[in-house]
This record gives C-alpha cells, sequence and structure tokens, in this order.
C-alpha cells in the first residue's frame, strides 16, 4: 500500500491533517476506472477527489500487462490515466459532459513496474464551452514523470455532439 493510500480512511476522508479526499464514482465500463466483470480490459484504478486542492488524484502500482518495454509502463496507458484525471476534473467543477478535444503530454521519466504513483488533474480555466486542464503523474517522492494539458469541449446536450467549431 502506498503513503498515499493508507492516508485515506475507508470513509473517503485522509487521515490527519485537513485535506479531505473522497472516493468518485466510477463508470463501471471504463478502461481506466471500470470493473472487471464488466470490462475485462480495465486498470480498475479508483479515484479520489481532493476538495482542498480542487483536483482529482488516482493512486496506482503499475503491474506487468502494463508494460510497453521491458519494466516501463506504455505511453498509451499513461495518456488514458492522465486524460481520466483531467476528464473527471471537469465533471467535479460541472455536471455537464465534457470530452477530450485535444491532449498534450510531456513523458519526462519513465512510470516504473511495481513502484506507487499518482495521477493529478484539475480544472485551470473556462470560457464558454471549452474547459483547460492540467495533469501530472508524480512518483513516490513526488517528481513529475508525465505533465499534461488538455481542452475539453462541452457535448451538445440535444444532439449528443460536440461542438468543436471553435477550437
Amino acid at each position: 500500500m502506498t503513503p498515499l493510500e493508507s492516508s485515506i480512511a475507508p470513509d473517503g476522508e485522509r487521515l490527519g491533517g485537513d485535506i479531505f479526499m473522497k472516493e468518485m464514482p466510477h463508470t463501471p465500463t471504463c478502461f481506466v476506472c471500470g470493473e472487471a466483470k464488466l470490462n475485462k480490459r480495465t486498470l480498475g484504478l479508483k479515484l479520489f477527489w481532493d476538495e482542498a486542492t480542487k483536483q482529482v488524484v488516482i493512486p496506482f502500482v503499475p503491474d506487468e500487462s502494463w508494460c510497453g518495454y521491458e519494466d516501463m509502463v506504455h505511453g498509451g496507458i499513461l495518456a488514458a490515466i492522465i486524460d481520466d484525471a483531467m476528464a473527471r476534473a471537469t465533471k467535479m467543477e460541472s455536471q455537464d459532459l465534457y470530452v477530450t478535444a485535444k491532449m498534450e503530454l510531456l513523458f519526462r521519466k519513465p512510470v516504473l513496474l511495481g513502484k506507487s504513483y499518482r495521477a493529478c488533474g484539475k480544472v485551470t480555466t473556462q470560457k464558454g464551452r471549452k474547459v483547460f486542464t492540467e495533469a501530472e503523474i508524480l512518483d513516490e517522492n513526488d517528481l513529475p514523470c508525465v505533465s499534461a494539458t488538455g481542452l475539453f469541449v462541452l457535448v451538445s446536450q440535444s444532439k449528443g455532439e460536440t461542438k468543436t467549431e471553435a477550437i
């Protein structure tokens, strides 16, 4: 169990300190946070909302099925985790549905098999139908392994399509 995981009580509150972390609902079929009985390929990660920092936190320890080369986690899996952290942050700021329009990642150092990490994502600004986000994957020493920025757009409620013409 990682230090972050051990600091979260069963009811969602972080033990000690003033920070409140609450487990967020998941999407049962999601690749990142889904349930194995509905998606046999899900990573099955738990998502938390840190009220003090207004960000989504996703703690994880990669296993061998995540690796792309030797003991390094595949960049596509890291991108999916980062995307989920940013997307869930938009959901905490608004009950509207936003989808990824653009995501830019910077891979700073390898994410390795069996080590403890956490992804943190937050909303930085909102302009009309656009929400701008940022996220990081941090190692056990709080050093960034992956950094990202994202642009999310509001899904049209009437047609189920995204309004991306302004992008």
